[in-house]
């Protein structure tokens, strides 16, 4: 059954002390590897700051730090689970299999979801001539990312689009709104792990689009009741964005059919995401009747 329950403050604010707690848990692993990180540069007589051993190896500190992540989260999740279980008889993560009907339109809402994100940006573009903040997030932004790609692009492509979508999406969609969706509206849960997943980037900038990905993405999740989903969704979003990214050129070659694709998937997208949330309403529709 959808999740009905009415807004309470007191849940909310609940709620939200999660995402803050959440979010505290996301920089711990960073810290953890910034220290070990720290100590391998003076074992290895690393000539310069740490700054500069940072910046030369990046990747390698996002991966080591999106791989400590997944293993909190995994052990988090497992903790809950046994909780959950014994407490309200149902799984902590939703696990359902996807169908490849289901993989598919995952890939159209995917590519979808990039041009509502070029949109977003585009708008943030236009607002950064009145806010001159988001100039400079935006700068630092493509500061870090020209840095990233600097270094060892093999570790850089699996941080980028393998181990970030499993990390964040563990963390985001299967602890946080899990936990979420016992206080709030379903809605109100989603929209906050929008809200979360923007602010952990720490760039005003990048915040700004990550919200409106955080929103589908969940979105996703609740409806097709799969972490495989949102994990999918995630990883074909960075995927496609980093390689177009990386092809800047080619894409302004072929700007107006780039565009009249985003368009159709973009319509797309909301219609799919329409038909996830029917086929969710007639899952749990037959499990009442099964339960009759």
């Amino acid at each position: 059954m959808e999740n009905t329950k009415k807004l309470k403050f007191s849940n909310l604010l609940i709620a939200i002390l999660q995402g803050v707690i959440l979010l505290l848990l996301f920089v711990i692993p960073e810290l953890i590897v910034g220290v070990i990180g720290g100590i391998v540069a003076q074992f290895v007589g690393f000539d310069g700051n740490f700054q500069d051993f940072y910046a030369k190896n990046g990747a390698a500190f996002l991966l080591c730090g999106q791989i400590l992540r997944i293993i909190i989260f995994l052990l988090t999740i497992k903790f809950r689970t046994k909780i959950f279980q014994t407490k309200y008889n149902r799984d902590y993560l939703k696990k359902r299999k996807i169908s490849f009907s289901e993989i598919v339109k995952l890939f159209v809402v995917g590519i979808g979801l990039i041009g509502l994100i070029n949109i977003t940006v585009a708008l943030m573009m236009y607002l950064g001539k009145f806010f001159p903040q988001i100039v400079a997030s935006l700068e630092v932004y493509n500061k870090a990312s020209e840095e990233l790609m600097k270094g060892n692009m093999m570790l850089s492509v699996l941080a980028i689009t393998i181990f970030a979508p499993i990390s964040e999406e563990l963390m985001l969609r299967g602890t946080l709104f899990t936990e979420n969706e016992r206080l709030l509206p379903y809605k109100w849960a989603i929209i906050l792990n929008g809200i979360v997943f923007g602010v952990f980037h720490f760039n005003l900038f990048q915040g700004a689009y990550a919200l409106i990905g955080g929103i589908v993405i969940c979105a996703v999740y609740y409806y097709t009741e799969s972490i495989y989903a949102s994990i999918l969704l995630h990883m074909i979003n960075n995927t496609f964005s980093m390689v177009i990214s990386s092809n800047e050129a080619v894409v302004q070659s072929f700007s107006s059919i780039f565009g009249i694709v985003m368009l159709v998937c973009m319509v797309l997208m909301f219609v799919f995401l329409k038909d996830f949330k029917k086929k969710r309403e007639l899952r749990h529709l037959n499990y009442e009747d099964l339960k009759e």
